[in-house]
């Protein structure tokens, strides 16, 4: 038997599993420079890359891994970016978040409504104690989102991720369940 996948709305959005249909907006998130310049992960090259990176998300959801939703725009029908939830250490109930959203539809606090069913479903589907966040200090966007919703910064890591022949320094945000408001 499939496992069904946890769709949520909000009031002007729609999460929902991947599809090859979001493959254009996720390819231009993921080959963007600018988008990208926090991430610490490979341009995609091409449209295939996109294709594998969404095979890879909606597997993970199946291998119980993680999940990554799409964002969509209730009124349009478009997809804005997407949300997830990944590396899930079920042994110590962990899980780690993060999330991209286009340039077009920036500064609508789209992913501040997005995060709250992505941490109700990780703290009361996926039974985490804790929610991370591994962070670029640089992305002051990031950070404010987090800690609307309630993460605390935990961590300074210098020199934490080796990327393009350089280290990056990370913050790691975190959320317990016990500290999680419902905004």
């Amino acid at each position: 038997m499939k496992k069904e996948f946890p769709a949520f709305e909000t009031q002007r959005l729609i999460l929902r599993e991947f599809s090859h249909q979001d493959k254009d907006i996720i390819h231009d998130i993921r080959s963007n420079p600018s988008m990208m310049k926090y991430m610490n992960r490979p341009l995609h090259k091409n449209l295939q890359e996109t294709i594998d990176f969404i095979d890879n998300s909606i597997r993970g959801f199946y291998d119980s891994t993680g999940i990554n939703w799409s964002i969509e725009m209730k009124d349009s029908g478009i997809a804005a970016g997407y949300i997830g939830l990944w590396r899930i250490d079920r042994d110590n109930n962990i899980g780690e978040t993060g999330f991209a959203i286009h340039p077009d539809f920036r500064g609508k606090k789209i992913i501040g409504e997005a995060m709250l069913p992505v941490i109700e479903y990780g703290f009361n589907r996926e039974k985490l104690n804790k929610i991370i966040a591994d962070v670029d200090p640089e992305n002051i966007p990031c950070r404010r989102i987090l800690e609307k919703h309630n993460f605390t910064a935990e961590a300074h890591l210098r020199d934490n991720i080796f990327f393009l022949s350089k280290y990056f320094d990370s913050i790691i945000y975190g959320l317990l369940k016990r500290d999680w408001k419902q905004l």
